[in-house]
């Protein structure tokens, strides 16, 4: 993936994800989950593990907030906000 628009074809409903970093503790850290629901400005997802779990909501930032790594091609970095970044990796 190297763009915003390469990401959100690659999430789609069965799409496993996992948050492998965070500068604040984060309850999913580490935890492997699946995209029940894709938007065009947002996706649905929940634990792989505990399918009955509420779903919790991922926006799509603006493209200039997401950083793409050529030597990891399925991962990604957002920071919504200064001082937040959550890097992702899609499985």
């Amino acid at each position: 993936m190297k763009t915003l628009a390469d990401l959100k074809r690659h999430i789609k409903a069965g799409t496993e994800l996992t948050l492998i970093e965070s500068t604040k503790p984060h309850k999913y850290l580490n935890v492997r989950r699946v995209i029940t629901r894709a938007q065009s400005n947002s996706y649905a997802m929940k634990p792989v593990e505990d399918q009955s779990a509420a779903e919790c909501w991922g926006d799509y930032h603006k493209a200039a907030q997401y950083k793409f790594y050529a030597e990891h091609p399925n991962r990604f970095t957002v920071t919504p906000w200064e001082g937040n970044s959550m890097t992702y990796e899609i499985h």
